[in-house]
Order: C-alpha cells, then sequence, then structure tokens
C-alpha cells in the first residue's frame, strides 16, 4: 500500500503548532507525528472531523464526501443545476456530481434520492454505496476485508489492491516469460481520433491496438500537440497495458478497469462517449475483435506437442490436452 496524503492538509496543518497528543521531537525541532495522523484519520474513515487533535480551522476547510449527508449532496447539485437552467438562454446542460452514500444505506435512501433529485430541479444523478463493489479505487483503510471508501477528496487515502491467491513461498504467481513473443512485424490498425480537452480546444490522438493470433497484444495512443509530460503518462499507459497483454491479463479485464475513467479529455470514438485517455485506450481494445481473452485462456495457437490450445495456469503455459507445460 501506498498511502496518499492530500497536500492541503498537509500545509494547513502545519500552519499550526502541534498539539501535545500528536508531537514528535525531531533535529528540526517538535514537529507534528503524522504516523500518528494518518493512524487517526484512517480509522475515522478518511475525515478529520471529530478528531480532537486537528484544529477547527482545519476541520473547517476538509470536509470529506462522507461528511456531507446525501440529502445535501443532492440538494448541492440542485442548487448548481438550477442556476445554470436560469441563465439567459434559459436552457444548460446536465450537470453531474456524485451522490455518497454510507455502506449502510437502503433502497429506501437511493429511492428517496432520486425522489429529491426531481423534486430539486436535478436532471440526473449518479448514486453510489461506499464498499458496494469489489474493489475501489481509494481506501481509507490499511485493512483489506473492512468496507473501503470511494471518495477521491478524503484527506488521507490508500490506492486499493485487488487480492490475489499466494504460492507456497508467500508471492503471488507471475509469469516469468510472456504469453506472447513479439515479432517482427504485428498487424493491427491505428486510429486518428478528436477530442475536446478541459478549455475547450481540440486535440488530436492516434491509437493504436496490434494483434496476435487476433487477440490484442499491444496498444499505443500519442497526441502530436500535447506536451512532453502528457505524452510520457499516455506512453506510459499504452506500456502498462500492452505488457499486461503480453503476460496473459485477459483483455477483458483491462477493458473493465480503465472503461469509464473521467480525465481531462472528452469526445466521441466508435460511437461512444470517450472521457479520457484511458476510456479511449478500452473502448479501443473492446471493439479491435470479436475475441477478448477471458476465464485465463490465453492463446489459440496450440501446443506444440499435440496442437490443442493451451491456457495460462499457475505461472505457465499448459496444454488442456497432452498435460505439456512450457516450464517443464
Amino acid at each position: 500500500y501506498v498511502t496518499l496524503i492530500a497536500p492541503l492538509f498537509q500545509d494547513l496543518l502545519n500552519e499550526y503548532p502541534p498539539h501535545p497528543d500528536c508531537q514528535k521531537t525531531t533535529d528540526s525541532g517538535i514537529e507534528w507525528d503524522w504516523d500518528k495522523i494518518i493512524a487517526a484519520v484512517q480509522e475515522n474513515h478518511g475525515s478529520v472531523q471529530g478528531i480532537d487533535f486537528i484544529p477547527d480551522g482545519v476541520k473547517t476547510v476538509l470536509v470529506c464526501a462522507h461528511d456531507i449527508s446525501p440529502e445535501n449532496h443532492v440538494r448541492m447539485q440542485g442548487t448548481v443545476q438550477r442556476t445554470f437552467d436560469e441563465g439567459g438562454d434559459k436552457l444548460a446542460n446536465s450537470i453531474s456530481k456524485t451522490i455518497n452514500m454510507p455502506n449502510e444505506a437502503t433502497v429506501a435512501d437511493v429511492y428517496n434520492a432520486y425522489k429529491l433529485a426531481f423534486e430539486t430541479g436535478c436532471k440526473g444523478i449518479t448514486v453510489y454505496r461506499d464498499g458496494s463493489r469489489q474493489f475501489q479505487v481509494l481506501s481509507t483503510s490499511t485493512k483489506q476485508e473492512e468496507e473501503t471508501e470511494t471518495s477521491a477528496d478524503v484527506a488521507i487515502a490508500t490506492p486499493n489492491t485487488a487480492t490475489q491467491t499466494l504460492g507456497a513461498n508467500g508471492a503471488a504467481p507471475m509469469p516469468s516469460e510472456p504469453v506472447f513473443e513479439r515479432p517482427t512485424r504485428v498487424e493491427g490498425f491505428t486510429d486518428a481520433v478528436k477530442l475536446t480537452d478541459a478549455n475547450g480546444d481540440k486535440r488530436g490522438f492516434y491509437v493504436t491496438v496490434n494483434k496476435q493470433n487476433d487477440l490484442p497484444t499491444e496498444v499505443f495512443i500519442i497526441s502530436g500537440k500535447a506536451g512532453d509530460e502528457a505524452n510520457a503518462d499516455a506512453e506510459a499507459l499504452g506500456r502498462l497495458t500492452s505488457i499486461a497483454l503480453q503476460y496473459g491479463v485477459p483483455a477483458e479485464a483491462i477493458i473493465n478497469t480503465l472503461k469509464g475513467i473521467n480525465g481531462g479529455v472528452y469526445g466521441s470514438y466508435q460511437n461512444r462517449m470517450v472521457a479520457s485517455k484511458a476510456d479511449l485506450i478500452a473502448i479501443a481494445l473492446e471493439t479491435s475483435s470479436s475475441k477478448v481473452m477471458a476465464k485465463k485462456e490465453v492463446s489459440k495457437a496450440g501446443c506444440p506437442e499435440c496442437g490443442s490450445p493451451v491456457r495460462f495456469e499457475e505461472g505457465c503455459q499448459k496444454c488442456e490436452a497432452c498435460g505439456y507445460s512450457k516450464c517443464g
């Protein structure tokens, strides 16, 4: 796990002298004990509200999603929506935000949120009940078995990781070699896509998907007018996706992970709405072939001994028919 601390939280807290219950002595003098701070906030569901040693001035600024009642989430969205609708042209797009609900929220709570949304002038809402998905992007606890929080504005958060079956030595089994060895030439396609960035400017992207045995194994995404950092992020995203495909991660799993991620660009691609570069890659993969790798099936090339299909199991390629194993 990597603990992420909001820089604003650090800056605000460092403006106050350390509380006697949460301080430590260093060569530089008396400072805040961030180990204790992190532990306390994690135990408090990622919120600083109600923690005695946090100054009131910090609590006033750092109000997280779960510190706000679902009713007030809806009323907030309704207020913004009505303000836009009352503009000069009397017409506005739909304002969107997530209505965060605690894990114990009921069907009636969800119904009441939608009812209130209608009454307050919302054109549509998104409701998310904490812990309703097996894995969430952010967790406010280091304990995997506990319910986790999905709000991205928590003061301290821990990126969640999927649970893996461990091998005999306690390590997660990984293939020692890629399932797909790249030949000199591969076939695929490159699509040109026009997307709009946060400033309203049109940006051109090229997304490439290359395949082997009619399965996607390589992805690239570039933007000619993007800065060095933006292109570096795009290159890293393509490289990670490609290495995952080449080591046998099902394309379907990658699609489900990347699809719907919101970012700094939006537009239309393959008759679908695109919300980020990650979303663009997901749609490119999804529409690239009728075949996707699923249920650990990674190749139709055939066993070198009998020609039957092979599967990726326990870190190695194995034949279903004759028992051949690439690992010996």
